[in-house]
């Protein structure tokens, strides 16, 4: 208890002696104009984002990645399949969508413009519709260039929301540009 007693008053001593020295000028404050620039960007500090889109790229759907390299441009890549059989002939293709985005302004709401092509892979099998035996089986590789533009959200919290018009070139004399639309949802991280 004596040990308690003397480590307490040696405490209060200690302290009343450096209260009354005295203290060494405080640096001074950095005024706000002269502090550094904070972005207001969210794909800044959220450079990566994956989103699900209906429509768009893809034609029917596709799952994207981003990644923002400045506050304006990003590039990314997606992936794409579907099966559609009508008459006893499948038609089932693969798209890889290979794009860049570029939003010339920054903030939560931004407008935006994407380019890009998308590289296709598709098989066509006719089957007899009433025994259901193989009579053909083909593949193709082809290109699809597209542009679009539309409007991103973009929260702070990582919550993306996409709406772009898209243009694809189709590379058929019938209907050579398809007018398209895609809705995005998606996270950044």
């Amino acid at each position: 208890m004596k040990i308690f007693l003397a480590l307490l008053v040696s405490l209060a001593l200690t302290h009343t002696a450096t209260a009354a020295e005295p203290r060494a000028a405080e640096p001074e404050s950095v005024p706000l104009a002269d502090a550094p620039a904070v972005s207001k960007n969210p794909q800044d500090a959220r450079p990566n984002a994956i989103t699900l889109e209906g429509l768009g790229r893809g034609l029917l759907w596709s799952i994207n990645y981003d990644r923002a390299f400045a506050s304006y441009f990003a590039v990314g890549a997606g992936f794409s399949t579907y099966s559609i059989t009508f008459f006893g002939q499948t038609s089932t293709t693969y798209a890889i969508p290979l794009y860049f985005n570029y939003s010339p302004n920054v903030g939560n709401h931004r407008f935006q413009l994407t380019a890009g092509t998308r590289l296709i892979l598709a098989q066509v099998i006719t089957t007899d519709i009433f025994t259901g035996a193989v009579t053909s089986s083909a593949w193709g590789i082809g290109v699809g260039p597209f542009g679009g533009l539309g409007y991103e959200f973009r929260a702070d919290g990582g919550f993306i929301f996409r709406l772009l018009a898209y243009l694809h070139v189709t590379g058929s004399a019938s209907l050579p540009v398809l007018p398209w639309l895609g809705l995005s949802l998606g996270w950044a991280f």
